[in-house]
């Protein structure tokens, strides 16, 4: 780190003499302590965000998976499969329990941890916050209206949108369902595996309706006329010059066509 000084000193000397090196030394000085608090506060900014992003991460699943009433045994057991992932040491761990436990409580400001999680954590640490959410929610199974509503009030205070939710408890159901396929394809339990797979399937099936904007009733080409009016309002070529904005539209065009394949699908089936 005494390089810059060093560079700019013997600099000042060669092209402006003994006050040339005087000043060259100084300003490499300064440069180096500037670099150095930079460091300094990158990693205050980093230690102060992961810190932020655990407390965040367990307070919010104590609320999530208090939002029913109840928290189950299949939510503490996800719960508990997250601490171990996340490899913690006994303290942690503690600590863990401790800020699930206050999420649980009623008089547990959940906005104010939201507020502190998106101004400390990179916008892709958010995503893996409400996946993690989302893993608790489908537990047992199935995401009822309580979890449903604080998942998106969650996601309405991060600035997730609800497309981008859609597509995350797409993935989390998924992920969940080969998991319990996984336990119950080893030739002792079958129905489980069926029950599941066929709410699984139904509830695909009325978020696809949801997505289209169409009830259950709406024939074929209503259907598909939907589908193709979301297609062109969300089209990722309208946002060429915004990248973001573009990443963003091919998110929701995946989802809007996976709806209109189920849709489609179900609809042939009944003709």
């Amino acid at each position: 780190m005494w390089a810059p000084v060093f560079l700019l000193a013997f600099s000042g000397l060669i092209f402006f003499g003994p006050v040339g090196a005087i000043m060259g030394g100084l300003f490499g000085f300064m440069l180096r302590k500037s670099v150095m608090m930079h460091h300094a506060s990158a990693y205050r900014q980093n230690y102060h965000g992961n810190e932020v992003f655990f407390r965040a991460v367990f307070i919010a699943a104590g609320g999530l998976a208090k939002a029913d009433g109840r928290v189950n045994e299949q939510e503490i057991q996800q719960v508990t499969q997250l601490m171990n992932a996340m490899n913690l040491t006994a303290q942690q761990r503690q600590q863990a329990i401790t800020h699930f436990d206050r999420g649980k409580a009623a008089d547990t400001n959940i906005e104010e941890i939201l507020i502190q999680l998106q101004t400390a954590v990179h916008p892709q640490r958010i995503h893996l916050f409400i996946k993690i959410l989302l893993q608790v929610a489908c537990a047992d199974g199935k995401i009822n209206s309580g979890e449903e509503n604080f998942l998106l009030r969650t996601c309405r205070m991060l600035n997730v949108s609800a497309f981008t939710l859609e597509l995350l408890k797409r993935q989390a159901r998924t992920q969940h369902f080969f998991y319990q396929q996984g336990q119950y394809t080893n030739g002792k339990d079958y129905s489980h595996h069926y029950n599941y797979q066929q709410h699984h399937d139904n509830n695909n099936l009325h978020e696809a309706y949801q997505l289209l904007g169409i009830s259950k009733t709406a024939s074929y080409e209503e259907a598909k006329r939907a589908y193709r009016k979301l297609m062109s309002q969300h089209h990722p070529d309208k946002f060429v010059k915004n990248k973001e904005k573009q990443q963003q539209a091919k998110q929701k065009t995946q989802v809007i066509q996976t709806a209109w394949n189920q849709v489609q699908q179900h609809l042939k089936s009944k003709t």
